[in-house]
């Protein structure tokens, strides 16, 4: 899962299935920004060049990690964080999306 930020919206992006090959942060960073008709660009990161949105787009990538979904309960577990990107959840995007989505339970 990584979270994105644009004039205070919130937006969150997930894999199809956590740690399925080709549905990585990468991949979700790059179909975001094919989606947002944003640029991308490629920055050094631990084992080769990442994809990563243009310092000019107005979105800006703030957040990475994993959420569990449980639509059934609507529950919504978030842990972990990106060693690719050195980003973390970002608890500031969570407590805004809670408000927003009252009837769903953050853990």
């Amino acid at each position: 899962m990584v979270q994105f930020s644009k004039d205070g919206e919130q937006y969150l992006r997930f894999g199809i299935k956590p740690g399925t090959l080709g549905d990585f942060y990468d991949f979700i960073i790059d179909r975001f920004a094919e989606e947002a008709d944003i640029i991308c660009i490629q920055i050094p990161g631990p084992d080769g060049r990442l994809p990563a949105l243009s310092p000019n787009s107005l979105y800006r990538t703030v957040g990475a990690g994993w959420c569990d979904i449980n639509p059934n309960e609507r529950t919504l577990r978030f842990s972990g964080k990106s060693r690719e990107y050195g980003l973390k959840i970002n608890q500031n995007c969570l407590d805004k999306l809670m408000k927003e989505l009252p009837e769903w339970e953050f853990r």
